[in-house]
């Protein structure tokens, strides 16, 4: 969301988006349905015009088609499901860090930095071998 409704972290995370290729980028498949509901719930309580949140909508397809989308499949499940055990996870934080555990195997990338600005995720996400970066600090 960060790249899309100005909030705090977004400059941040601006900086860091625009340094890093598109191609080294990494995201659950369920980033666009998450990043699209709270755009319009913004929309619908009034915090931005419908003008504004198009234009967010629209940068993030057209970010989402650069970026590698890691597919919510059996592996990612599975992955999840351990995440809640070991870490007492939210579902969705569940999903979206066993999306980046499956996609570092696959793409056997070790050093893979995991980037949230929640701080359970992160602690989950270091617990699991990550480097971890929030832009909100």
């Amino acid at each position: 969301m960060k790249l899309y409704i100005a909030e705090p972290g977004s400059k941040k995370m601006l900086q860091f988006a625009g340094a890093e290729h598109d191609r080294n980028k990494v995201v659950s498949a369920l980033a666009h349905i998450e990043a699209r509901s709270a755009i319009c719930r913004l929309q619908q309580g009034k915090s931005i015009t419908p003008a504004e949140a198009l234009a967010a909508l629209d940068a993030l397809a057209d970010d989402l088609r650069r970026m590698i989308e890691q597919p919510v499949n059996p592996p990612v499940l599975v992955a999840a499901s351990t995440l809640i055990d070991r870490h007492y996870l939210r579902a969705m934080d569940a999903v979206q860090l066993g999306c980046a555990i499956v996609a570092r195997d696959l793409l056997a990338a070790p050093d893979m930095r995991f980037v949230s600005s929640d701080t359970d995720l992160l602690e989950a996400a270091r617990g699991e071998g990550f480097e971890t970066w929030n832009p909100c600090h």
